[in-house]
């Protein structure tokens, strides 16, 4: 019977315990990076009716002017800008 000696299994070296750190935060920074990310998207106002308050209005270059709103249903604000007048919000 003819018997073959066993080949050397290759594998790569496991990683270098600095690598793993590394490797480990990159791979947070991209979760904090995603929490943020949809925290900022929460923020958007998500019920359906609003009841827009004009709370100041300012001139900008060109006749523009600049409006801020309120909402009283929710406290929340949005900014609108228009030519001669301050449009109200329709973005919601």
């Amino acid at each position: 019977m003819i018997t073959f000696p066993k080949a050397d299994v290759i594998q790569s070296p496991p990683m270098a315990t600095d690598e793993r750190v590394m490797e480990m935060k990159v791979l947070s920074a991209a979760a904090i990076a995603a929490a943020v990310f949809l925290a900022s998207c929460a923020e958007v106002p998500t019920h359906s009716n609003h009841n827009w308050q004009k709370v100041s209005e300012q001139p900008a270059e060109n006749s523009e002017k600049l409006c801020q709103w309120r909402c009283t249903v929710r406290e929340h604000f949005i900014t609108t800008s228009g030519y001669g007048v301050c449009p109200a919000p329709s973005m919601f």
